[in-house]
């Protein structure tokens, strides 16, 4: 008996979750309270997001092409090595020499091996922790964004859309709207401030 009323008790649940908030929107239409936003299409179409892609980009560049530097110069300081180890070892030293040689050129080549490596890694460090700030930066102007594009609804809540089945006003548009406003501005104070020191 009991298990037959939970049979009918449970899909009465899940029929209010999902419609719950929709009739319950429709019921408070002028007390909305919460939004949604999509953040998928904020981080594909913000203009905000679009510099902060541009500049990860510059600075991965700018590794690599350091990377490759660091290489060349790693291929030529072992090659020189190489040519100094041949120059000894074609002196006709007695053979005894020959192992002493050997590690010596091996020590030397595993040093100039860990110098490149250590100023790959300083330097992927250096561009990584660029990067974390420039999109620390862009999450932060997101936020206040939002936080002003709320304020200005009179929004208490914002849910990301991907989580929300039903229900929400989509303040998405505002936000991008907003934001690309307040770059535009931001550009046009940059360029005043570019002629004013010309």
């Amino acid at each position: 008996m009991r298990r037959s009323r939970l049979f009918f008790v449970i899909p009465a649940l899940i029929a209010l979750l999902i419609i719950g908030p929709g009739v319950a929107e429709s019921f408070f239409l002028g007390s909305i309270k919460y939004a949604v936003i999509d953040l998928e299409r904020i981080e594909a179409e913000a203009k905000g997001f679009a510099r902060f892609r541009e500049e990860r980009g510059r600075l991965q560049k700018e590794f690599e092409d350091f990377r490759e530097q660091v290489l060349a110069e790693h291929a030529r300081a072992i090659k020189e090595l190489a040519k100094e180890f041949t120059e000894k070892t074609a002196g006709g030293e007695d053979g005894r020499e020959q192992p002493l040689l050997n590690r010596e050129y091996t020590r030397r080549a595993e040093e100039l091996a860990s110098e490149a490596q250590e100023k790959l890694d300083r330097k992927q460090k250096e561009i990584q922790k660029l990067i974390e700030e420039k999109e620390k930066a862009a999450r932060n102007e997101l936020e206040a964004i939002v936080k002003k594009v709320a304020e200005k609804k009179r929004v208490k809540t914002i849910l990301l859309k991907q989580h929300v089945i039903n229900g929400g006003r989509d303040l998405t548009d505002d936000i991008l709207k907003e934001w690309n406003k307040q770059l535009a501005k931001q550009e046009k104070e940059e360029a005043k401030q570019v002629k004013e020191k010309k």
